[in-house]
C-alpha cells in the first residue's frame, strides 16, 4: 500500500501558499521552470552518480508540484475558458511528450512498477508529469458532457456517495488487489508475464476482480467502522 503517496500530498499541500503566489505573480512560466528542473534531475539521475538519491528525490518532489500547478490553471478558469481547441491542445501535447520520453528517450514504457523494472513512479520521472497532462486534457474535453450529466440529481447524488467512500479505497485497494491474486494463484491460475492477447482479454478480470473484494472489505463491519469513523 503506497502510503507515502498520503505523505507527498502533505507537503504539496504544505506548499501552497508559496506555489500560489508564484502562480498569480508568474503563471505558465512556473510550469515551464519546474519542467525544466524535472529534466535536470531526471538527466543527473540516469546520466551520472551526481548527488547520489538527491536528483531523485528533487525530481520526484518537482514532479508532484508541476501536476498540483496545474490546478491552478484549472481553479482560474483559463483552461477551461479554451474550450475544446484548448483542451485537446493539452491532451495532444502530453500524449506526444509521453510518447517522446518513452519511445525515443530513456524511460520506462511502464507509468508504475512492474516485475523487472522500477517504472516511473518512484522515482517519480518526466513522464508522470506528461501524463497528467494528457489526462487533464482528456478530462476538460469530456468536461461539458459529465457536467451535463451531473445536474440531474440522480447522477451528482451518485458521486457524492462515491466520494465518500474515496479514501476507504485508497487505503484498501491493495490489500483487494493482492487478497485476489493469492485467490487467483491458489484456484491453479498463472500470471501473465508479457502483454499478449490473452493478457489484453484478461484485464476486465482484473478490474472485476479485485473491485468485489475491495466491495466485500467496504461492506465488512470492520470496514462499516472506518467509514463512519466509529
Amino acid at each position: 500500500m503506497p502510503l507515502w503517496f498520503i505523505g507527498v500530498y502533505a507537503l504539496v499541500i504544505l506548499a501552497v501558499p508559496v506555489t500560489a503566489r508564484l502562480h498569480v505573480a508568474y503563471r505558465g512560466r512556473v510550469l515551464v521552470a519546474m519542467g525544466a528542473g524535472i529534466l535536470a534531475a531526471d538527466a543527473l539521475r540516469l546520466g551520472t552518480d551526481f548527488g547520489g538519491p538527491l536528483p531523485a528525490l528533487v525530481g520526484s518532489g518537482l514532479v508532484w508540484l508541476w501536476c498540483h500547478q496545474l490546478g491552478y490553471f484549472w481553479r482560474d478558469g483559463s483552461l477551461v475558458a479554451g474550450g475544446g481547441r484548448r483542451a485537446a491542445a493539452v491532451a495532444a501535447a502530453g500524449l506526444a511528450a509521453l510518447a517522446a520520453l518513452t519511445l525515443v528517450g530513456p524511460y520506462s514504457q511502464s507509468m508504475v512498477a512492474t516485475r523487472g523494472e522500477s517504472g516511473n513512479i518512484r522515482p517519480t520521472t518526466a513522464c508522470i508529469a506528461a501524463l497528467a497532462a494528457f489526462q487533464l486534457g482528456l478530462v476538460l474535453l469530456a468536461r461539458p458532457a459529465l457536467e451535463r450529466w451531473l445536474a440531474r440529481r440522480r447522477p451528482w447524488r451518485a458521486v457524492v456517495a462515491a466520494n465518500g467512500l474515496a479514501m476507504p479505497v485508497f487505503v484498501w485497494h491493495m490489500t483487494a488487489l493482492v487478497t485476489f491474486l493469492w485467490l487467483y494463484e491458489r484456484s491453479g491460475f498463472t500470471l501473465a508475464e508479457d502483454p499478449t492477447t490473452a493478457w489484453w482479454l484478461s484485464r476486465p478480470l482484473w478490474l472485476a476482480g479485485p473491485a468485489l473484494v475491495l466491495a466485500a472489505v467496504l461492506a465488512s463491519p470492520a470496514g462499516l467502522r472506518r467509514r463512519t469513523g466509529q
